[in-house]
């Protein structure tokens, strides 16, 4: 979106900010500006992506269910209590040491791809980083473990990176999920570790039950020596005791009765516990065998791709914001206009080569005046640039306008001359002064010239003989020769034989041409002479910084700076400048 006013309102005020600082158009600009940083950065991950799909090795994972018996008592909250815990010390024991040894000890498993070489896992060294700075006065082991301890360690621990157990819900299940880059490999330590937990479930049932029914073999042996005596001390009573003594009768045969109850429970008790140590049961049962899988887990290459475009896109979107954060180029003229309290800023969209070559100002004429896309682009934009100087006009009697670019080809000459041949077209008496030390103009419209403007600030009666008629309304003085100082410099410092008062007699505006301000200060000298001054700036090649420098030093030298002017030379020819 270019800042375009009709008319301007002198003096320029620094205007209101945008009412809406993020438009389509905005958007628009910033994606035609900054798709290359955008595409690079996506096309940088995608190709990381690409490459780790391509060389990562492909792992397959599966895995196998387990039902645990449900430990319920009390409430319902509290059974529920009782089996998640329950639940998590049954998979703490599924993932001990004990039973991941002897998974490893497993000559199948042992002999695996992935357990060749096995070392530990940067996470697991990770671990015992954490866990010995933790407890940094931790006394030094004084055992060194063996070969074999160390190698049944490093297998364990590439166990664990394998594999993965969890409760499936909120469920009595829990699965025990396997990765190998052999699937084979995968069903066979999955199915593995869901014998060996079972097999160390049992052991531990029988191992308790054991231990249980040696306690109730000693109890059922004292409890048997204590119903004897109390028998004998019930038949001694009755055979030798008063019979009259019921109160006697009736205790020696609620003990012996009490302790044969406690004998026959405990009896019965033992019995079991015997029966548990023959026949144990697991309190896991399998509900399913890991099976072979048949497509790979990892890597995931269409999720994998997928995710790095969508990284890409983020970061890529991330970096480009920042270099349009922080690029000061001209890219928005209205925030230009804006941050240089400048009136209006035009765009120029169709400068390329304007005035290169050796062309007439007739060919010159004729070739904007054709109907290419081009020419009708800068007829546009200078028409558009004249109807906002035009104001000017009603304010000043033949004003005096300089144009002035910030630094060197940045299409000041041309600007000079569409708008001088603008104005002349709507029957204005103009005429056009090249007082640039590059001579654009001059080598352009008259290359043959013998006298100019710097003959003429000597010699005015040598002011018809230097002065080129274009056309009947537009006149052009050309440089000429001769003189050390510039025109500039000569005309402020009024010490010339002729003045641009002279020439407001004869004219009714009269466009100068003036030297880029980086490389000479011809247009601060000039600027307090002259009725208003346009800056020229290029497209994303000029710094706004140098743009405000140029705005401030001709308006702390006096001079009226109008407008600026946005040369889209550079832009890309597909779109126009927004």
């Amino acid at each position: 979106m270019v800042y375009r006013s009709p008319a301007i309102a002198l003096p320029p005020s620094a205007g209101a900010p945008d009412a809406s600082p993020v438009s389509m158009q905005s958007v628009l600009l910033f994606l035609r500006m900054r798709w290359v940083t955008i595409l690079s950065t996506i096309g940088v991950f995608f190709g990381l992506a690409f490459f780790y799909v391509v060389l990562a090795v492909p792992t397959y994972s599966t895995s196998s269910l387990l039902l645990l018996a449900r430990q319920t008592s009390g409430t319902d909250a509290q059974a529920l209590e009782v089996q998640a815990s329950f639940i998590e010390g049954q998979l703490e024991i599924a993932n001990s040491n004990d039973v991941l040894a002897a998974v490893v000890s497993r000559p199948e498993i042992a002999s695996g791809p992935d357990f060749e070489q096995a070392t530990p896992s940067v996470f697991a060294r990770l671990r015992g980083v954490i866990a010995s700075s933790s407890d940094p006065v931790a006394e030094q082991p004084t055992v060194t473990p063996s070969e074999e301890e160390v190698r049944i360690n490093q297998l364990i621990e590439s166990l664990r990176g394998q594999v993965t157990m969890r409760q499936v819900g909120q469920s009595a299940v829990i699965e025990i999920a396997a990765s190998s880059v052999d699937p084979r490999s995968a069903v066979d330590i999955a199915n593995a570790i869901a014998t060996e937990y079972i097999a160390r479930n049992i052991a531990m049932k029988s191992s308790g039950a054991r231990t249980y029914s040696e306690w109730l073999g000693r109890l059922v042996t004292e409890q048997q020596r204590e119903l004897v005596t109390s028998a004998n001390a019930l038949s001694q009573f009755r055979s030798e005791g008063d019979p009259r003594d019921q109160f006697k009768l009736i205790e020696l045969q609620s003990v012996a009765d009490a302790r044969k109850t406690l004998y026959e429970n405990t009896l019965t008790r033992y019995t079991e516990a015997k029966q548990q140590i023959t026949y144990p049961v697991s309190d896991a049962t399998v509900v399913s065998k890991a099976g072979l899988p048949l497509t790979k887990a990892h890597p995931r290459r269409g999720l994998i791709l997928a995710f790095s475009l969508m990284v890409g896109l983020l970061v890529g979107l991330m970096l480009a914001l920042a270099r349009h954060a922080t690029d000061r180029r001209v890219m928005r003229p209205e925030r230009l206009a804006i941050e240089a309290g400048l009136p209006f800023v035009a765009p120029l969209t169709s400068l390329k080569s304007r005035m290169g070559g050796r062309k007439t100002p007739i060919s010159l004429f004729a070739k904007e005046q054709q109907g290419s896309s081009s020419g009708l682009n800068l007829a546009r934009d200078i028409s558009e640039l004249g109807a906002s100087l035009s104001v000017i006009r009603r304010l000043k009697h033949s004003p005096v306008i300089g144009v002035v670019g910030t630094e060197p080809n940045v299409g000041a000459s041309t600007t000079v001359f569409g708008l001088a041949r603008e104005w002349s077209d709507m029957g204005i008496r103009v005429l056009l002064i090249d007082a640039s030390t590059d001579a654009t103009l001059s080598q352009f419209l008259a290359p043959d010239a013998k006298f100019g403007i710097s003959n003429v600030l000597e010699n005015a009666r040598l002011f018809d003989a230097a002065m080129v008629r274009l056309t009947p309304t537009l006149a052009f003085l050309p440089i000429g020769t001769g003189s050390v100082a510039t025109p500039a410099s000569r005309i402020s410092s009024q010490r010339t034989d002729l003045s641009l008062k002279d020439l407001k007699d004869k004219f009714d505006a009269i466009f100068v041409d003036l030297p880029a301000s980086s490389i000479s200060a011809d247009a601060r000298s000039i600027a307090s002479s002259l009725d208003g001054l346009v800056v020229v700036a290029r497209y994303r090649q000029t710094s706004v910084d140098k743009i405000l420098e140029t705005v401030r030093r001709l308006r702390d030298a006096g001079g009226d700076v109008l407008g600026g002017v946005v040369n889209f030379s550079n832009a890309p020819s597909s779109s126009s400048p927004v």
